[in-house]
Formats: structure tokens, C-alpha cells, sequence
């Protein structure tokens, strides 16, 4: 549990961060996407030489793919996403992905089907969907609504492919790779010399919130590979998180707001209890 706190934290920084960056500093999805990547890839690989190891098979280049691919559509989209969204408001999008990692676990990872859990994982949802229709402001689902499913689904894909490598590929290296992949590949058509003479300022900010970034990556992705759907529960605790600091703030957040709040922290403590019993 220590271990998900530090995420949540690491993370909430980096959201209210990403969320300045796309909106206030109009950054477009590939400056965001290119130069998240390059400076995650300049992190990460300092530590690679303490978590590097892979026994190259089929399944695991297959995987390494997907990750690739869940890594670039969760950039992509969070970028687009956030136009219309609030940081606040896509997380709790993004704990819908509790529903998905429980029921891998239970075809995939031998986990019993319990209908308690089920119903602690509703209440979850329950509280994310009052959340996000609070009413505080419109929000043109219409436009997001592709990018947000992918959003969703990426996210998840992510933790789950990271859990199937952990025998096979460390995940700093999967990590590794999958930046300079993204980096590589936007190179054909990207000219990140000319962005960053445009925004060095904020390309900058961007590169040195990732040593947050990388930190809570490298706990993420130790949670991922002990339970996926430990990890899912990241996305929700950071809501919960982001909720405390809007009623700390004094922002203004409705009843529905409020009583989706409490009902996701009781919904997420309970299946947390009900999984250590």
C-alpha cells in the first residue's frame, strides 16, 4: 500500500503539471508526446543498468509491441483528452479500468470471482461516475469520446503487459525501448529543433517534472508486476487525492461531486480490506 501512496503522489504532481502544459501553455500532443518520451528515456536509462534483463521470445517482442502501443496511445490521447478535461476529471475516467484489471485477474491470474469484490469495484465506478457529472462545467464528450475509451483501455494495457513481461523483461528496459521507439518514429515526420526553439521554456519544465514522473513509473511498474489489480487502483486513490486538494482549496465542487468523492474512497478502502482478508 506504501508502495501505490508514492505513485498516487509522485503522479497527482505530475498531472496538475501535464494539464498546465496542454492547456495554459498550449503545448500541441506531439511536443508533449516527443519530448515526454526523449526525457523519460534519458531517465530511465540511468537506471537500467540496476533492472535489466530479457529472454527474448515470440510472446515477449509481441509484448513489447502492445507496450509500445499503449504507451503512445496513452500520451497521444491524454494530450487530446485534456482539452476538454480537467486533470481531476480524466482520472476518474481512468478508474474504470478497475473493472477491466479485475476480471484479467480472475481469467488470467487465478483470482477468485468474488461477488463482493464485484460490488466494492461498483461503488468504486459509482462514485467516478458522480464525480465526472458534477455539473461544474460542459464538457464535449462527443469530441473526446474515442480518445477517452482509448485512454481508458491503454492505461490498463499497460499495467497488464507489464505484468506478463516480469519473467521474461524488466520493465525499465520495456520502458526503455518503448520511448525510443516513440522517439524514433516521430522523427519521420516531427522536428523537435524547430519546437524547441519555439517553447524552451516550457519543453524545459516539461523534461524536469519527468524525474518525478519516472520515479512514480519505476514503483508503478513494481506494483503492476505484484497485482493488476493493485494497480488499477492507482487512478482512483489519485482521484481521492485531487478531491482533498480541491476541498482544501476551497474550489467549488457540487453534492453530486461530494458524495461521489466519499462513495470512491469507501468503495476503494473496502476492496482493498476485502482483497487482504
Amino acid at each position: 500500500m506504501l508502495s501505490m501512496l508514492c505513485v498516487v503522489v509522485s503522479y497527482t504532481f505530475c498531472s496538475y503539471s501535464d494539464k498546465y502544459f496542454i492547456s495554459k501553455a498550449k503545448m500541441s500532443s506531439n511536443t508533449f508526446t516527443f519530448f515526454l518520451s526523449l526525457s523519460m528515456l534519458i531517465f530511465m536509462g540511468m537506471y537500467l543498468p540496476l533492472d535489466f534483463y530479457i529472454y527474448p521470445t515470440v510472446e515477449t517482442i509481441v509484448l513489447l509491441g502492445l507496450f509500445t502501443l499503449c504507451k503512445i496511445l496513452e500520451f497521444k490521447l491524454t494530450a487530446y483528452t485534456l482539452t476538454e478535461l480537467s486533470a481531476f476529471e480524466l482520472k476518474a475516467w481512468l478508474g474504470l479500468g478497475v473493472f477491466i484489471s479485475y476480471f484479467y485477474d480472475v481469467m488470467f491470474n487465478g483470482v477468485s470471482f468474488s461477488m463482493i469484490s464485484v460490488t466494492f469495484i461498483a461503488m468504486t465506478v459509482i462514485g467516478l461516475f458522480l464525480i465526472t457529472i458534477d455539473g461544474s462545467k460542459k464538457i464535449n464528450y462527443k469530441k473526446i469520446s474515442l480518445g477517452l475509451v482509448g485512454v481508458v483501455f491503454a492505461k490498463s494495457g499497460y499495467g497488464i503487459v507489464i505484468h506478463r513481461l516480469k519473467d521474461t523483461c524488466s520493465s525499465t528496459l520495456a520502458m526503455c525501448i518503448a520511448f525510443f521507439l516513440i522517439c524514433l518514429g516521430m522523427l519521420t515526420f516531427y522536428n523537435p529543433i524547430a519546437e524547441f526553439k519555439r517553447q524552451p521554456k516550457d519543453i524545459a519544465k516539461l523534461s524536469a517534472v519527468r524525474i518525478v514522473n519516472t520515479i512514480g513509473s519505476l514503483i508503478e511498474n513494481y506494483v503492476a508486476q505484484m497485482s493488476v489489480i493493485s494497480y488499477s487502483l492507482i487512478q482512483p486513490l489519485i482521484l481521492i487525492l485531487m478531491f482533498i486538494i480541491n476541498i482544501v482549496k476551497h474550489e467549488k465542487t457540487s453534492y453530486k461531486g461530494i458524495i461521489g468523492g466519499i462513495v470512491c474512497i469507501i468503495g476503494i478502502i473496502s476492496l482493498q480490506l476485502s482483497r487482504n482478508s
